[in-house]
């Protein structure tokens, strides 16, 4: 067994029950001291060794105290000493309690029983001398809190100027009642995001309700060890419904992130903006969602979007067609263009392209291009949205061979890369004017201003690319680290270059048609004047050698041929010919006659409206087409109702985004032949076949 040795000396100080007392003498039993109390004889083994104090100069201290003195912090033990030294001062005099050995002018008037004064008086001077020695506010003690202090070394001696709340055994919450502790748990755990936060009070009466409905006294926990539990357990929780549900989440919460290395596997998410968004038609502000996908290794943002409340499941699709081509953004002094189209640009490595180079931009200046790469994903990471779950999302995943993972119902932190993500991009939002705080705890006063416009969708989609651009994918971040190299800190794009390095490349071919293997298929026969589709005739040359096809030519059960169709742009269809299996664009007869955005949903709430206008059902399969572009133009026209309003607004935002969707496929075919033509290339003909990129090397669409 350890044992403590210290020496003890003539002089030394020993702490005993009345306080400090001076070694006089040795002797073969024990040491003599002289104290407060007089001499006093404490034989050896009654002492107990400690290293020497600084501050007291204490060499040991008396058994019968040591374990009690011990259990004190030293704060305690430095506060109860110095009381002792103003108790002994008003008793003997002196300071250390003993007048062989005196400070310099002890004793000073009116302290000790030589100047015959009261312990009342004494106290008083004593307090007026603390309170001018500047002493800290903890050591300013009043007269009433000296006499106190005296009486209490009368009565106990060193004991009794210990603060008693440091000596109070401190109870656990371990040694509160079970059940008490049960029905605490039983209160709190509905708070999980679910339902409105209340005050400690509330839960504190239905706390004791419960216990009283369960036959529990009240009196089976201290009050104030259970109203400390009770603040304790339901601080965990947080103090508003998102703090509920974050704690909820985080329960939940893998230990270890997933081993995702290859920038293939991605995370997708929409999200409300919290910035208002204009509406010239309407003349009104509305809310528009964002919707994005990141790889999850390298934090590239590889496709954004913004789209209409709430994001479908052809918007989904069309974000992902994003991810699988490159984009590039442009500046060239104060000019920025949007997220261009690249084709497939010279960072892919194939046999049919030239080899890959860095997506990095160099750090010193915003000149030049800024790429954002295009590949084709293994993996995607999404929530439980009704976009993401549907049946034409998941087939089209299936198509293309993308792993589909979902989150855990409520628990967000699986898709935590995205949902950090939208925390970033606060920075973008909170730059334009509109913004109005992600709840309603962070919104002013006033959100719209008359001397500050707001932004288009359309401006709005492009101001967060030129953020993701020209910000983010060139700001260092903290996530990304190299083994080895952990001090040195990389940009999403630099780490992108490190990670195909060491994985390789997935992508998938590109072509200008790639849009359409992303939109769905509708089965219509045709016939001498064309298709006919939902109350609207489609036709064209492009249709002219398929108008009286045998039956089984497209599909076995009937004479029906694919066509594409677009449900943010129903004034037109696309059909691939088998011909020169190129895609040809199919125009409704009376397009000309529709003078307003005509969608998918606008064209069945026309036809619903009609039918029960006539209340004739049937009128849905024998609509004629000037029935539809009249009640079309009266939809338009017309003050709508409340809840119309918002349709019309989105279904706006969506037809102009396939106008600029199929507009980009017409300008990659002509890109396409223009770099045909070449001088290099003299003798080489317009690539008027879709499928001339399988022959050839595919030309970098980036060169105009």
């Amino acid at each position: 067994m350890h044992r403590s040795v210290a020496t003890i000396q003539p002089g030394d100080q020993v702490l005993t029950h009345l306080g400090l007392a001076k070694v006089t003498s040795l002797t073969r039993t024990g040491v003599e001291l002289v104290g407060p109390a007089g001499t006093l004889l404490i034989g050896y083994p009654d002492l107990s060794a400690r290293e020497v104090s600084g501050v007291t100069g204490v060499q040991a201290v008396h058994q019968a105290m040591s374990t009690w003195w011990a259990s004190l912090d030293s704060t305690t033990q430095n506060a109860a000493l110095s009381k002792l030294e103003i108790v002994l001062e008003i008793l003997t005099g002196f300071r250390h309690g003993w007048a062989c050995e005196t400070l310099p002018g002890e004793p000073f008037k009116p302290f000790g029983p030589a100047f015959n004064e009261s312990q009342r008086h004494q106290a008083h001077v004593m307090s007026d001398r603390l309170r001018h020695e500047n002493l800290s506010p903890t050591m300013r003690p009043t007269a009433r809190t000296i006499q106190r202090w005296i009486r209490s070394y009368t009565e106990a001696g060193l004991r009794g100027l210990v603060d008693g709340r440091h000596t109070r055994d401190r109870k656990d919450f371990d040694d509160l009642d079970p059940r008490f502790r049960a029905i605490v748990e039983q209160v709190v755990s509905p708070f999980d995001g679910t339902i409105s936060a209340v005050n400690l009070e509330e839960l504190r009466r239905r706390v004791w309700l419960t216990m009283k409905d369960q036959n529990v006294a009240r009196d089976i926990v201290p009050e104030r060890l259970s109203n400390e539990y009770l603040s304790w357990r339901y601080a965990a929780c947080g103090s508003r419904p998102r703090a509920h549900r974050s704690a909820k989440v985080r329960q939940r919460s893998a230990h270890q992130p997933s081993p995702v290395v290859h920038p293939a596997h991605v995370s997708m998410d929409s999200t409300r903006a919290d910035n208002l968004v204009y509406d010239q038609l309407r003349q009104t502000s509305y809310s528009v969602e964002i919707t994005a996908i990141i790889s999850m290794s390298t934090r590239v943002v590889l496709a954004l979007r913004v789209t209409p409340r709430s994001t479908n499941s052809i918007e989904a699709g069309l974000c992902l067609y994003d991810t699988m081509r490159p984009f590039s953004l442009q500046v060239e002094g104060t000019t920025l263009d949007d997220w261009r189209w690249a084709g497939v640009p010279r960072s892919l490595e194939s046999p049919l392209f030239l080899p890959r180079t860095d997506q990095s931009h160099d750090p010193t200046t915003l000149q030049g291009i800024h790429r954002i790469p295009g590949l084709l994903p293994c993996s995607i990471r999404t929530d439980h949205g009704a976009a993401f779950m549907s049946t034409y999302f998941k087939a089209l995943l299936a198509d293309y061979g993308i792993s589909l993972w979902p989150s855990r119902v409520g628990a967000s932190t699986d898709n935590a890369h995205i949902e950090r993500f939208w925390e970033t991009i606060q920075r973008a939002l909170q730059q334009i004017d509109g913004y109005k705080g992600r709840n309603t705890t962070e919104r002013g006063r006033k959100v719209i201003t008359a001397d500050k416009p707001l932004m288009t969708a359309r401006e709005l989609e492009t101001h967060l690319r030129r953020f993701v651009a020209l910000d983010y994918h060139r700001s260092q971040h903290r996530g990304l680290l190299v083994p080895g190299l952990e001090g040195q800190r990389l940009s999403p794009l630099e780490y992108f270059d490190f990670a195909m390095e060491a994985c390789g490349d997935i992508t998938v071919p590109q072509h200008p048609d790639l849009i359409y293997d992303f939109l769905p298929i509708r089965w219509l026969t045709i016939r001498h004047a064309g298709v006919e589709h939902r109350g609207l005739s489609y036709d064209s040359a492009a249709l002219d050698d398929h108008r009286h096809v045998r039956r089984g030519t497209f599909r076995p059960e009937d004479s029906a041929a694919p066509f594409i169709y677009d449900p943010r742009d129903a004034t037109r269809l696309w059909f691939r010919s088998p011909s020169d299996n190129r895609i040809h664009e199919i125009p409704a007869r009376h397009q000309h006659l529709l003078m307003a955005p005509l969608t998918d949903r606008i064209r069945e709430r026309a036809i619903a409206t009609l039918a029960k206008r006539t209340d004739n059902p049937a009128l849905r399969r024998t609509l004629s087409t000037q029935q539809l572009i009249d009640e079309l133009g009266s939809l338009h026209q017309a003050p709508p109702a409340a809840e119309w309003n918002a349709v019309m607004t989105a279904e706006r935002l969506r037809y102009e985004t396939a106008q600029r969707d199929h507009a980009e496929t017409v300008d990659a075919w002509k890109r396409l032949n223009r770099a045909a033509r070449r001088p290099s290339n003299p003798r080489q003909p317009p690539l008027a076949k879709a499928d001339a990129w399988m022959d050839e090397t595919w030309p970098d669409l980036e060169d105009r």
